[in-house]
């Protein structure tokens, strides 16, 4: 079985290899010791998803934004554990200490701003060459296409528990 540090370092040699900058590739080390003081289970099996995983980095973001919410869960005193049912089904299941038998199961979703993308509307729209439209309702639909996805995977859990889809967004329009 491969360490953790071990595990990490051969994320970080990949990601330095597909051009991540160095702030991306600092940001899974102090996340992954969170987890680990945390006592969130499962830690390995996530690491484990995440080097194939790299090649696209927006599902690169979504397997970072399911270790940031653990370790919110986590510090808010809750056990959290990473894909409990394996990569397919829900991205956390949490249980509050005081509640044992009420399982909350986490679908994560994370938008990611296309900042190349962005730049060059921008910079179209100051030269008089593109007039931007409102793109709060594409966001919109983005949202509630992908909440009906993860809904459907909820419907597969235990009657008796609960099921959450979190959203994180680094776009202004979401």
């Amino acid at each position: 079985m491969v360490e953790i540090q071990d595990r990490l370092d051969q994320i970080a040699a990949r990601m330095n290899g597909l051009g991540y900058g160095v702030r991306l590739i600092a940001s899974l080390p102090p996340l992954v010791s969170d987890l680990r003081k945390l006592g969130v289970s499962n830690l390995e099996a996530w690491l484990r998803e995440i080097k194939p995983r790299l090649g696209d980095r927006e599902q690169y973001f979504d397997l970072w934004t399911q270790g940031w919410y653990a370790r919110v869960f986590g510090f808010n005193g809750r056990e959290a554990i990473m894909n409990p049912n394996g990569n397919v089904g829900p991205d956390l299941l949490v249980r509050d200490p005081s509640t044992p038998t009420k399982d909350v199961y986490v679908e994560v979703r994370q938008f990611v701003e296309d900042y190349g993308e962005t730049k060059r509307l921008k910079s179209a729209i100051k030269n008089g060459f593109l007039v931007l439209y409102d793109v709060r309702n594409k966001d919109a639909k983005k949202i509630l296409d992908a909440v009906s996805g993860k809904q459907r995977q909820g419907s597969r859990l235990p009657a008796d528990s609960s099921y959450v889809v979190a959203l994180k967004s680094d776009k202004e329009s979401i």
